[in-house]
């Protein structure tokens, strides 16, 4: 009966050695991964911090941005009158008016210059 004991107390150590072994290679992996990931956070948050600028910076960018944005506001404006005044609808009517304005201007001159 004492080898029977004897057997299990030895397979029991045995398979707790074992497990014990498989515990501490996960536990190492687990802790390979949390520390890749840390690395990853402190490298993450060091490059924000870089990336932060003062608030005379951002003014300085905020209004560099906003001068670009009126050159291309003033620029698609004129670009848009130039060709609205280019267009043919425009260059009748305005020929139309000048035409009706010479009409009025003429009857103008009649009704002053009638005589009496």
């Amino acid at each position: 009966m004492a080898p029977f004991i004897l057997d299990g107390i030895l397979e029991g150590f045995s398979l707790q050695y074992t497990t014990g072994r498989q515990q501490h290679r996960k536990n190492t992996k687990m802790k390979l991964y949390l520390a890749v990931a840390t690395l990853l956070l402190v490298l993450i948050a060091h490059s924000e911090a870089q990336e932060e600028s003062t608030i005379e910076q951002q003014f300085a960018n905020f209004q560099a941005k906003f001068k670009e944005f009126g050159d291309d506001v003033t620029e698609k404006t004129k670009n848009a009158l130039k060709q609205i005044e280019e267009s043919e609808i425009v260059s009748k009517t305005k020929n139309w008016l000048t035409e009706q304005l010479e009409k009025v201007r003429q009857k103008f001159d009649e009704v002053i210059n009638k005589p009496e």
